[in-house]
């Protein structure tokens, strides 16, 4: 029998890039390309459910760089079961009544020198009207390449349908200086390969996203840096979720390498990165 992890990472990779069609088990999620990527990032949500990270002691990060998640509220005042993410269970199971988003630290090359990179994930459970009965979770997160003062310089979104990209507005402006206007038919100066979908607003100190999600579908709806003016009309919910290492997520048969490309070039291959070395 296969096992329902592996289905769980064929489907999620495939399901919407290749009209339901599987891709090959150790292809990563590809890079969204799609127009509507433009289209999406200032949705605004007339109410949502909001989701903190809790202090804890020994994180490899300040707490404010875990990213502040905002789960769109389509019927009512209350947030559905199926909307909430939890803490991975046996058998492949989401334990919504424990909001829990799992971390781990990497490092990026770009223009040959380190950048540490931390990453989140966290799982939905899937329920109808999913098509493939088989996926089990559902998951979600976002990887952060930081400078070398710990600022964000991209963001990568990971969803059902792959991997967004965001970038800082001082890295866009330095692919500007360096290679000139954009591409033809891009938008912004650093796309090459990979759609950016947004450019976000430097913040005054370093600190994580908001991640705005849809209800039922959990797409990404757009990424925004706390600075910037909130796209929900009124929150109904506030609730704490706990940070765990990804080493938990991996003991019950889920590998983050399984959702996040584990090549360190990856970023500067599909973008036109600048040297940041003059970026203040």
């Amino acid at each position: 029998m296969t096992d329902p992890r592996l289905l769980t990472v064929l489907a999620i990779s495939g399901m919407l890039s290749l009209g339901g069609c599987a891709a090959p088990a150790k292809s990563p999620p590809r890079i969204v390309k799609a127009p509507f990527e433009y289209a999406t990032v200032d949705e605004q949500f007339a109410r949502a459910a909001f989701f903190k990270p809790r202090e804890r002691d020994g994180l490899p990060f300040e707490i404010v760089m875990a990213p502040l998640i905002v789960q769109q509220v389509t019927h009512g005042d209350t947030l559905p079961a199926a909307d909430r993410f939890g803490a991975l269970g046996p058998n492949h199971s989401v334990r919504v009544d424990s909001p829990t988003v799992y971390y781990a630290t990497s490092t990026a090359l770009l223009r040959g020198r380190p950048f540490k990179q931390i990453t989140f994930t966290w799982f939905y459970p899937i329920a109808p009207p999913w098509p493939l009965s088989h996926v089990t979770v559902l998951p979600a997160g976002v990887r952060m390449t930081l400078d070398d003062q710990g600022y964000p310089l991209v963001w990568e979104v990971a969803w059902s349908a792959g991997i967004s990209v965001y970038v800082s507005h001082q890295l866009n402006e330095a692919a500007f200086n360096e290679f000139g206007p954009p591409m033809s038919g891009r938008k912004y100066a650093i796309e090459r390969e990979a759609i950016v979908a947004r450019v976000l607003d430097d913040g005054p100190v370093p600190m994580g996203p908001f991640v705005y999600l849809r209800a039922d579908s959990k797409e990404v709806s757009t990424l925004l840096c706390r600075c910037m003016p909130s796209q929900v009309d009124e929150f109904v919910e506030t609730t704490y979720y706990n940070l765990v290492p990804a080493v938990q997520m991996e003991a019950q048969g889920f590998a983050i390498s399984e959702w996040w490309p584990d090549d360190p070039t990856r970023i500067e291959n599909r973008l036109r990165f600048p040297d940041i070395e003059g970026i203040e």
